[in-house]
C-alpha cells in the first residue's frame, strides 16, 4: 500500500480567516495548474485576474494580535492568544499571515535529545518556508487567498525547575504535557509532530493528543508499543491519530538479529567455537520491545534460547525503578559472562555506563558491538575519540572503533541528498551532518501540508487530516517531496486524486490503519574523517536490509 512516512513534533492549527470569503465564480471548479515549457512546477496557483471582489481582513487577526500582545500571536475563535509559553519559545514561518496555519513542532530542545531536536526543528523550519516562498496552499476557488504556514517550537525534554518556597519541588522548568496542553487547549492545533522518543510520543500521546483527538506525527520513534498502544486507544474516533515516520522494532530486531548471525560467522572464522552473545536493553518501551521482538526464535550457537552461550540484562535508567538492574551491575554481569558479541538497544546512557567502563576494565576481551539506533549520538563518537579525555577511558579507542556497527531506519536516498545538501546545508551551513529522523521531519511537513490542501479550504482538525492522508497513499502519480512537484501535489489534494508520494526519507508506503509503513535499515559504524580526524558516523557502510526482500545486503565496509 503506497503511502506517507519517515523524519518531529509538530501541531497544526488554523488561525486565520474564519468568515466565509467571496468566491469570484459560481462553481467549485478545481485550481488547474499548467506547467510551464521548462518543466517548472513550482507556481502553486494560477493569476486570479482582476473580476475577484476586494476581501476585507478580519478583525481579529494574526498581524493585529501581535501588535496589541507585542509578541508573536494568533487569532483562535476571536480571542488573540500568544503563540509562546513557557515550554515553547521558537516560532517562524509567516507569523503575520491573513490566513495562517499554524504548525507547532514538540521536540526537545534541552538534554541529551536537543541535537536532534534542533535539527529535526530546523528540517520542519526549511520545508515551511519552501511552501510559503511557492505561494502556500492553495484555495480551490482562485479568488480566496491561500494559506501560509508558520510554526511554534515547544520542547519535550521535561526539566526540573527551582525548588518552592517550601523547600520541595518547584514548577518544572519544561513540561512537555504542559506544553502539549497550550498547543491544544490554548491554540487549538489540530496535529502534533513528536516526540523526540518513543517513551515521550506515547506519554505526549496518552495525556494530551488521543484524548483531544488531534493527529500525532512522530518522526523518529520506533517502539512497538507504538503500533497497539495498552493504556489508550490511538483511534478514539476510528480514525488512526497516532501516526509515525519511522518503522515499528519489530523490523529492526529482525535486522540486529541477522547482524549477529552475521558477526557470529565472523568470530567463528577468527577462533572462536562458541561464541557467547549477551543482550543488553534499557527497561522503557524502546528496550522492552526490542528485548522480546530479538529473543523470539533466537539461536545462538544454532541452539535455541536460553543455553549456556546466551545472557540478556536489562537496565534501569533510575535506581527506583522496578523493573532492571543498576548499570554498573551490567558492567559487573559482563566481566563474569565475558561475551564475543554485544547487542545493545538504549540510548546514551548504555554508552556511557556500560560501554565505558566495560572496555575500561577489560582491555583483553574485544567484543564486537551491534547497536540499535538509539545510541547513535555524540557520546559514541566521543567514546571512540583518541583526544577525548573523560574517564574512564578505554585502553585503545581507534580498536574499539572498529568493532562497533549500528543499525537504523531507512537508507540514504537522492531526495535525502537533495533535501540536505541543497537546502539544509544552504540554511544552516556547511558543517551541518545529516542524521536520522531530519529527512522525516521535512516529509512529514509537506505531508501535512498536503493534507491541508486536501480540506478544499474548510475547517482543519486532528480526524480530518488523518482521513485526508488516504490521498498520499497508493496513487498512480508520483509526486516527490519537496517543490519540484508542488503544485502537482497540491492540485491533486484539491481534485481528490490519490497520489503515491515519496519522501527524502524513503518511499513511504503506509498502512493508514496503523499509521505506519515498513523501511528498509541501514547499517552505520564510526569513520575517521579524512579532512579533520574527527571521529563521525558513516550513514552507509556497504551493509543494508531490505525490507522487500526481508534479507541483509551488501558487505559490511568501515573507513
Amino acid at each position: 500500500m503506497k503511502s506517507i512516512r519517515g523524519l518531529l513534533g509538530m501541531f497544526v492549527a488554523v488561525a486565520g480567516a474564519t468568515g466565509v470569503l467571496l468566491a469570484c465564480s459560481d462553481d467549485d471548479a478545481p485550481l488547474t495548474v499548467t506547467e510551464n515549457d521548462a518543466g517548472s512546477d513550482s507556481e502553486a496557483a494560477p493569476e486570479t485576474g482582476s473580476q475577484c471582489p476586494p476581501v476585507a481582513t478580519p478583525a481579529c487577526n494574526a498581524a493585529k494580535c501581535t501588535a496589541d500582545l507585542g509578541e508573536p500571536a494568533v487569532c483562535v475563535s476571536d480571542t488573540c492568544v500568544k503563540l509562546k509559553s513557557q515550554d515553547c519559545q521558537r516560532v517562524g514561518g509567516d507569523l503575520t499571515g491573513a490566513n495562517q496555519v499554524v504548525l507547532g513542532v514538540l521536540l526537545a530542545q534541552n538534554g541529551s535529545n536537543a541535537t536532534s531536536g534542533t535539527t529535526r526543528i530546523n528540517s520542519i523550519e526549511l520545508a515551511i518556508k519552501e511552501i510559503n516562498a511557492n505561494g502556500g496552499i492553495p484555495d480551490p476557488d482562485a479568488c480566496k487567498p491561500a494559506r501560509t504556514l508558520a510554526y511554534v517550537a515547544c520542547d519535550d525534554a521535561n526539566l526540573a525547575g527551582d525548588a518552592g518556597a517550601d523547600g520541595g519541588p518547584g514548577e518544572p522548568a519544561i513540561d512537555r504535557v504542559r506544553a502539549g496542553k497550550h498547543l491544544v487547549e490554548e491554540l487549538k492545533v489540530a496535529a502534533v509532530i513528536g516526540g523526540s522518543t518513543s517513551g515521550t510520543t506515547l506519554d505526549i500521546a496518552k495525556n494530551v493528543t488521543m484524548p483531544a483527538k488531534v493527529l500525532q506525527f512522530a518522526p523518529s520513534s520506533t517502539a512497538i508499543a507504538i503500533t497497539a498502544p495498552t493504556d489508550f486507544n490511538a483511534s478514539p474516533d476510528g480514525t488512526r491519530l497516532l501516526w509515525r515516520a519511522a518503522p515499528s522494532d519489530v523490523v529492526q530486531s529482525v535486522v540486529l538479529q541477522q547482524m549477529f548471525l552475521q558477526v557470529e560467522a565472523e568470530v567463528k572464522t577468527g577462533g572462536a567455537a562458541s561464541p557467547k552473545l549477551a543482550l543488553i536493553t534499557k527497561n522503557d518501551a524502546y528496550g522492552k520491545g526490542i528485548l522480546a521482538a530479538f529473543k523470539s526464535d533466537l539461536k545462538v550457537n544454532g541452539a535455541a534460547i536460553p543455553n549456556a552461550n546466551f545472557e540478556a540484562f536489562e537496565y534501569k535508567t533510575n535506581a527506583a525503578d522496578a523493573d532492571g538492574i543498576l548499570q554498573s551491575e551490567v558492567v559487573t554481569g559482563l566481566q563474569t559472562f565475558a561475551p564475543d558479541i554485544i547487542v545493545i538497544a538504549g540510548t546514551s546512557e548504555a554508552t556511557d555506563n556500560i560501554m565505558r567502563p566495560y572496555e575500561a576494565a577489560n582491555p583483553s576481551k574485544k567484543p564486537i558491538y551491534i547497536l540499535a539506533d538509539g545510541l547513535k549520538k555524540s557520546e559514541l563518537t566521543l567514546l571512540v575519540d583518541p583526544a577525548d579525555t573523560k574517564q574512564p577511558a578505554p585502553a585503545d579507542r581507534d580498536a574499539l572503533r572498529t568493532r562497533i556497527r549500528g543499525t537504523q531506519p531507512g537508507v540514504v536516498t537522492l531526495l535525502a541528498q537533495n533535501f540536505f545538501n541543497f537546502g539544509y546545508k544552504t540554511a544552516y551551513g556547511n558543517d551541518s551532518v545529516l542524521a536520522y529522523g531530519m529527512a522525516g521531519s521535512y516529509d512529514i511537513t509537506y505531508m501535512l501540508a498536503y493534507a491541508i490542501a486536501a480540506t478544499k479550504g474548510g475547517p482543519v482538525d486532528g480526524t480530518t487530516l488523518a482521513k485526508n492522508m488516504s490521498l498520499l497513499v497508493g496513487g498512480t502519480n508520483q509526486i516527490s517531496v519537496g517543490t519540484a512537484a508542488l503544485s502537482k501535489g497540491m492540485n491533486a489534494m484539491i481534485t481528490g486524486e490519490k497520489v503515491d508520494f515519496n519522501g527524502a526519507s524513503g518511499p513511504l508506503d503506509f498502512d493508514v490503519a496503523t499509521g505506519e509503513a515498513p523501511s528498509d535499515y541501514s547499517v552505520w559504524c564510526v569513520k575517521v574523517d579524512p579532512n579533520n580526524q574527527k571521529r563521525v558516523f558513516e550513514e552507509a557502510a556497504g551493509l543494508s536490509y531490505s525490507a522487500t526482500d526481508g534479507k541483509l545486503v551488501g558487505a559490511f565496509n568501515c573507513p
